[in-house]
């Protein structure tokens, strides 16, 4: 399909990784923000992996995907633009929109394609935490944390989300909210200790301890 221009007053993607490359040179963590990726526009194979590969070239470390979404007035402008440049799309956008199943199945598979080529070019598909400007006793805290941030955004992402996505959000939030270094807590109580801490449970907490001991096993965790 030959793509036409969308959005005309927008950076040209040439610029944009120009930009990138600069920001890399001068030792500044970049990526490419992959959101959108519009359907039966953007989201083919090759599209996806020239994306993918220019961002490694252009020195990005990261990749972050999302799907297009559709409700108010951002519908009904999009739906407006869709009418003329591809109007023969309308039809197709009212079946994948009007059908969840059909919907998750579909960004499930085009986000599945992004971690294939990320992993081909050797990037990540998330932005790591700047772990090292909070308080040194809080940072495990912090890195623990974003463990589970990151299973919740999988599972969203594959539309298995649900009860299982939020309760990895929870403990993640816990983990930021806690005052207490959680490696001094697995020190001296063990995981009784972790599951005594207000919200975590066996789960969790067999999860919290498997983090510790990969991330802290230099520290004799």
């Amino acid at each position: 399909m030959t793509r036409k221009i969308i959005e005309s007053n927008a950076p040209t993607v040439k610029s944009r990784f120009q930009a990138m490359k600069k920001l890399a040179d001068n030792k500044i963590m970049t990526g490419t923000i992959f959101m959108p990726i519009i359907p039966f526009i953007y989201d083919d194979e090759e599209n996806i992996e020239s994306v993918i590969k220019k961002t490694q070239e252009s020195g990005g470390k990261y990749i972050l995907d999302g799907g297009l979404t559709l409700w108010g007035y951002c519908k009904t402008h999009f739906y407006k633009t869709l009418e003329q440049y591809y109007p023969d799309l309308t039809a197709k956008y009212d079946k994948l929109y009007g059908d969840t199943k059909m919907f998750y199945d579909y960004m499930s598979k085009v986000h599945e394609l992004v971690l294939k080529y990320c992993s081909k070019y050797n990037l990540i598909n998330y932005i790591p935490r700047p772990v090292v400007f909070y308080p040194k006793y809080l940072q495990i805290n912090k890195k623990i944390a974003e463990d589970f941030y990151l299973k919740a955004k999988e599972l969203q992402m594959s539309g298995k989300g649900g009860y299982k996505e939020w309760g990895y959000r929870k403990t993640a939030w816990i983990l930021d909210d806690l005052k207490q270094n959680i490696q001094t807590i697995y020190k001296e109580k063990g995981i009784n200790g972790l599951k005594q801490i207000k919200g975590i449970g066996e789960t969790q907490a067999k999860r919290i301890e498997e983090l510790l001991k990969k991330y802290l096993k230099k520290s004799d965790c």
